[in-house]
């Protein structure tokens, strides 16, 4: 399986090469201290070696880490000897070097409610104060309006959405497990489908009202209600077991109305 996994993200990376890269590294590898820092540097200097080989010619912003909040003096001090690597390495890649550090840094002792939870997760005025620190950076933005700003929460949102279904799978067996081949398992979801038999109660009969054939959007239904009205509603998943990468999930609700009553 874990060969699969990593063949799997292979081609997600060759479908999805990027433009422009941000990292955002240092902050827990800094509880390494002063003695873990030559191996971060060079973990980190193949990590970057290995982006360039996949996505060439994209640009590489790298971030520093934040300060901590009302910790002790030397946690603090390891944390500014990896910023201070962070930013030697983006020279040395020529990449873009963004100093989070220094500012968030001041804003703690600018502001009077904190800016973190439990001093290491930026809270949500914390996290305004960064975000704006590297959009500034990279994008050269100044005030962006609220419909900007709503549009953008939203494109955020469907990306968080696709990387969650697509990169990590929770169906894994149909990507790259064992049931990897698709032929292989269409045909074990046609034996499953023969399964159904229904049993008819007396003076009753059965017919047939909707199908894939009248109706190509009733893909894999799930399940169906009547309503008040007698429109039928089918939840449809043609994405089980698992969206296709690349693909948007197809599922939804279909209402059906017969309006001729045959």
């Amino acid at each position: 399986m874990l060969e699969g996994y990593a063949k799997h993200m292979k081609k997600l990376v060759e479908k999805w090469s990027a433009g422009t890269l941000v990292l955002d590294y240092g902050f827990y590898e800094s509880l390494g201290g002063e003695k873990g820092l030559e191996s971060f540097k060079e973990q980190y200097r193949t990590h970057l070696s290995q982006l360039e080989h996949t996505h060439p010619g994209a640009k590489v912003v790298m971030l520093s880490p934040i300060v901590s909040e009302d910790v002790s003096a030397e946690r603090n001090a390891d944390l500014q000897l990896y910023t201070n690597a962070i930013e030697k390495l983006a020279k040395e890649f020529n990449a873009q070097y963004i100093d989070i550090f220094t500012p968030i840094k001041k804003a703690y002792a600018a502001s009077e409610p904190k800016l973190t939870d439990r001093e290491i997760y930026l809270n949500k005025a914390g996290n305004s104060l960064v975000a704006k620190v590297i959009a500034e950076k990279i994008a050269g933005a100044g005030s962006p309006s609220p419909e900007n700003l709503y549009e953008v929460a939203l494109a955020a949102a469907a990306k968080h959405l696709r990387v969650a279904e697509i990169v990590c799978p929770q169906n894994t067996v149909v990507y790259f497990g064992i049931r990897e081949r698709k032929d292989e398992y269409r045909k074990e979801v046609s034996r499953y489908h023969k399964m159904v038999e229904l049993t008819v109660a007396k003076d009753y009969e059965v017919n047939l009202v909707a199908s894939e054939e009248d109706f190509p959007e009733l893909r894999n239904p799930v399940q169906i209600a009547f309503d008040a009205k007698g429109r039928l509603w089918v939840v449809t998943m043609p994405s089980f077991p698992h969206t296709v990468p690349g693909l948007t999930l197809p599922d939804k609700i279909l209402i059906l109305e017969d309006t001729d009553k045959e």
